[in-house]
């Protein structure tokens, strides 16, 4: 047991605590220097369950749970009280209503959507085409490719017209160029998933058959010329303003002209084309693909966008596919989740005003901004410290910390949703019609200066974000409690755990894709040739150790190219949070509480935040496409480079679980 090595550093010991890390998920029969996730979560693993409709489960989902749990509680409040027209209140209560009215959904079946399907069996040109692409754009429908409103690469305080590869509806590109058994299997199940739902929406087989073979062929054709997620971290890849005219060029089968006119964009000369050569393999795509396949497929993306918001027929076929083949799922979730869940992320900030008033306390915001001081102070150190920074890259550094934009809890700003209108009518209707308010927000913006109080997260979302193009990160409200961040834990636990989040975070302002960025968000080189040189050597070093770590039975392998800027940055976070508490316990001493040291519980504490347990199939995908590690691998292999580490629990530095000396990587 951990208490059994530690050395006692205070005369204070305090046991019995209710707040800080959780000895009752962890496992003390286990080696620490072999496997700490399990020694931090074993207990956790073997007694935690999966929910009915979860593919993984964990504290981060738990954290989503109580979010789920209050904001459901707010709905059904909001459904039975009289409402004022128009206000939140009211929007909020007659979405859940018409969400959780089974008989009017199983009633209505398809219906609420016979104006879309006649829209698109009018196609009969290619002008047409391209005016019905703009017509499902508008209501958040993803044919071909997206088109919408970005920040200008060159000039981060402007907002221009983007247009980038999509159209695909499995998933990420690798399920469709994979060529293991296990993908080709997924790909012939997503045929047979196409077909009975074109035949749900009144097909025979043989033509639903026919056309889910096509429209297969044309999704398998825009995924092969797809852009990888590893290249799209370098903006320069994606950074390509043309004219509407050079965009007609690479794609002259497609309407744009039609199309802009069509979606009701404003009038922009000039517009960054994201992947070109997705466009070049477009025109081939539309050039060889009648129109009767396009219309097919312009019905299937309609039902598989909107297929969970109809009818139990619908619902129950897509879940068979994508939960239970992609995902492992045996049971959806209980309907009101999805339909709490749905709400929530139609009416986002509109709810969010709401849910923070009634559960973020501001003392809770006072706490966090303090502790992000200590790590600011923790990063201007190492980038004064780093021996192996020029003068000139760790000047454009140290300006990128004095400049960074910090959004902690809510915005300073709300949304105006009063333009939405939301009844009890059609829940899918409401769904659409969530979706062209956002989209026409989206659109309104190209041309505009970037409104720098726009938040791209809700408060009541567990998670938080850095975004170098605005040189800032923002933390929700809802991540800034439980496991994460405990106002009345002690603070050891609270640095292990949200001011690592913070750090990761934070990082990635530094890190190879952020490096692009200055202090004011245009995309300008920050490091000099060599320096950048020395930052991926080291980084290289995380790809290596990753890329040797599998998954599963069938031993998939873990992409370290894919996942190298989470797990750089979980890295960093650990680093540099640790030596942030180490400074604060200079201030405040310190203590053993439930026999654990400040350092013990800082990497339990960190470890702890990854608690989790998945299906198989859910960690294969994850890995396949998602850039973060999975939660074993985001803890032990982290830790196997923190030098720190094996002595906080007494172990040799050449333990298990660490890396040989010079293959540990150290960056801030």
């Amino acid at each position: 047991m951990a208490g059994d090595k530690q050395v006692i550093l205070t005369k204070r010991v305090i046991v019995n605590t209710t707040h800080g890390i959780n000895p009752e998920f962890m496992d003390l029969q286990a080696d620490p220097g072999k496997d700490f996730f399990r020694y931090a979560n074993g207990a956790y693993v073997d007694q935690a369950v999966l929910p009915a409709g979860y593919s993984r489960w964990g504290t981060f989902l738990e954290l989503r749970e109580l979010s789920l749990d209050r904001l459901h509680t707010m709905m059904v409040e909001a459904s039975q009280g009289t409402q004022q027209p128009g206000s939140i209140e009211q929007k909020m209560g007659d979405f859940f209503a018409a969400g959780m009215d089974v008989d009017a959904i199983e009633a209505q079946g398809a219906s609420p959507l016979a104006g879309e399907f006649a829209a698109i069996a009018r196609v009969r040109t290619r002008r047409g085409l391209a005016r019905c692409v703009a017509r499902l754009h508008g209501l958040g429908v993803g044919p071909l490719f997206g088109f919408g409103a970005m920040q200008s690469f060159s000039d981060s305080s402007q907002m221009v017209a983007s247009i980038g590869q999509g159209g695909t509806s499995m998933g990420g590109r690798d399920y469709y160029v994979d060529t293991d058994d296990a993908s080709i299997e997924k790909r012939r199940l997503y045929v047979q998933h196409i077909s009975k739902m074109l035949q749900l929406l009144g097909q025979s087989t043989r033509t639903a058959d026919r056309d889910a073979r096509s429209i297969m062929a044309v999704e398998t054709a825009l995924a092969f010329a797809q852009m990888e997620e590893e290249e799209m971290r370098d903006p320069k890849n994606i950074d390509h303003v043309m004219s509407v005219a050079e965009l007609r060029a690479l794609t002259p089968s497609f309407d744009f002209r039609a199309y802009f006119r069509a979606i009701g964009a404003p009038d922009f000369k000039t517009l960054n084309v994201l992947q070109p050569d997705f466009f070049k393999a477009l025109e081939k795509v539309l050039s060889k693909t009648s129109l009767r396949t396009m219309r097919a497929y312009l019905r299937w993306k309609l039902i598989n966008s909107t297929a969970g918001y109809l009818s139990a027929d619908f619902v129950n076929e897509r879940f068979a596919f994508f939960g239970v083949v992609m995902s492992g799922l045996t049971e959806q979730q209980p309907r009101y989740k999805r339909v709490v869940n749905l709400v929530d992320s139609c009416l986002g900030e509109a709810i969010g005003q709401l849910y923070v008033e009634r559960f973020f306390p501001p003392e809770a915001k006072t706490r966090v901004l303090e502790m992000i001081e200590d790590g600011k102070l923790e990063m201007r150190a190492a980038l004064e410290k780093a021996d192996w920074l020029s003068d000139e890259t760790r000047s454009n550094l140290l300006a990128k910390i004095d400049k960074t934009v910090w959004k902690i809890g809510y915005p300073d700003k709300w949304l105006d949703f009063s333009p939405l209108t939301i009844s009890r009518d059609s829940y899918v209707l409401n769904v659409l019609a969530s979706n062209a308010f956002a989209q026409r927000l989206d659109l309104n913006k190209i041309g505009q200066p970037r409104d720098k109080s726009e938040w791209y997260m809700t408060p009541q979302t567990v998670n938080a974000y850095a975004d170098p193009q605005s040189n800032e990160v923002a933390f929700p409200a809802a991540i800034l409690q439980g496991r994460f961040f405990d106002f009345e834990a002690d603070d050891a636990a609270n640095y292990g755990a949200i001011l690592v989040v913070i750090l990761h975070e934070f990082g990635h302002l530094f890190d190879d894709s952020g490096a692009n960025y200055d202090a004011d968000g245009n995309v300008k080189m920050q490091w000099t040739e060599d320096d950048f040189a020395r930052f991926m050597q080291r980084v290289q070093q995380i790809r290596t150790q990753f890329g040797r770590l599998t998954v599963g039975k069938n031993k998939v392998p873990v992409k370290g190219n894919l996942v190298s800027g989470e797990a750089a940055a979980d890295l960093n976070g650990v680093n540099l949070a640790y030596r942030a508490l180490m400074r604060r316990l200079e201030k405040t001493g310190r203590r053993v509480i439930n026999g654990f040291t400040d350092e013990q519980r800082f990497f339990i504490s960190f470890g702890q935040i990854w608690a989790s347990i998945c299906t198989p199939e859910y960690l294969e995908s994850q890995v396949k496409g998602d850039p973060h590690p999975p939660e074993i691998f985001r803890v032990n292999a982290t830790l196997a480079n923190v030098n720190e580490f094996p002595a906080a629990f007494g172990l040799p530095d050449d333990c298990p679980i660490m890396l040989p000396v010079k293959e540990r990587c150290h960056i801030w």
